[in-house]
């Protein structure tokens, strides 16, 4: 009887002090020298007094290195969406520069992302169309301007597969966004007979990139 009573004290004892026990934290010491050892990091010094971390333990008598606390944050990446003059009619560089160094467009727009040095610096040209031969042995080429900077002293140059240069006949600038035809007349009796090819064609001007 008195075993059955004892045990009974023991239990009502336990159950009274058991939310304490839960409520009960551990010492700071303890929790400092548990979140160091976590790290699982060393510091020590050698023989000419150089401080050295390590993930390993060199010898028994290193210590944890007492590092400050990882700060975590987020960070929001913002779509940046650039806008160019393609929707705006092109570039116009004859407008020159806008007060931040970019291009301003055809229509008026001036928030382009576009830069105008990097754009405005020389005139683009490319071949639009190569007509057939006449009977003589003539033959234009188009030369399209796609840049907003006017083309000074425009060249075409046939160069066919005998080894021979030949400068066609052309206006000596093209406009901004223009169109200009260079002729081709066979006064060498070498040239020949022959439509030329986009390979054997070339363009220069004086102020082209």
């Amino acid at each position: 009887m008195s075993v059955a009573r004892s045990t009974l004290f023991f239990l009502f004892a336990l159950l009274l002090c058991f939310p304490a026990l839960l409520s009960a934290k551990p010492s700071d010491s303890s929790t400092s020298k548990s979140s160091t050892t976590q790290s699982g990091i060393y510091k020590w010094k050698d023989e000419n007094g150089v401080v050295h971390f390590t993930t390993e333990k060199p010898f028994k008598e290193a210590k944890p290195a007492d590092l400050p606390e990882l700060m975590h944050g987020e960070v929001k990446i913002v779509k940046q969406v650039r806008t160019s003059c393609k929707n705006h009619g092109g570039i116009d560089c004859q407008a020159g520069p806008d007060t931040d160094g970019s291009a301003i467009c055809r229509d008026g727009f001036r928030k382009a992302d576009t830069r105008y040095r990097l754009s405005c610096n020389s005139p683009k040209l490319s071949i639009s169309h190569v007509t057939d031969l006449t009977p003589n042995g003539l033959f234009s080429v188009i030369v399209r301007n796609e840049k907003s900077v006017m083309a000074h002293k425009p060249v075409v140059y046939y160069r066919p597969g005998n080894g021979k240069e030949f400068q066609l006949r052309g206006p000596d600038k093209i406009e901004p966004f223009g169109l200009a035809e260079f002729f081709f007349e066979p006064k060498d009796v070498d040239a020949p007979v022959v439509k030329a090819t986009l390979a054997e064609l070339d363009l220069k001007c004086s102020n082209c990139s």
